[in-house]
């Protein structure tokens, strides 16, 4: 990804509530691997939504490829769940 200092700036202001002053503390390392650590979360959290608005839209239920050897397209149970953990979600068990 191929980003100015003062785009860094902005995405880290934003992203974090930090100041500039506080920002520019920072060396280019940690603030370029902040940045790809967000962008990483926003793809993941993207990939979600994305999922979730497809099932409503659908009117079918999130169904999960429960074979996590499988290629099948459908997102494995096991990792909507690392997805969601990785998110904060909390994961709870239909009884």
């Amino acid at each position: 990804m191929d980003i100015d200092y003062t785009d860094a700036i902005d995405i880290l202001a934003h992203e974090y509530g930090w100041t500039i002053d506080y920002i520019q503390t920072l060396s280019l390392v940690e603030i370029d691997s902040l940045i790809k650590k967000i962008n990483e979360r926003k793809i993941l959290e993207w990939t979600v939504e994305c999922y979730i608005i497809n099932c409503a839209f659908t009117g079918k239920n999130p169904k999960f490829n429960t074979d996590e050897k499988s290629n099948d397209k459908e997102i494995s149970q096991a990792g909507f769940i690392q997805l969601m953990k990785k998110l904060g979600g909390k994961i709870e068990k239909q009884s």
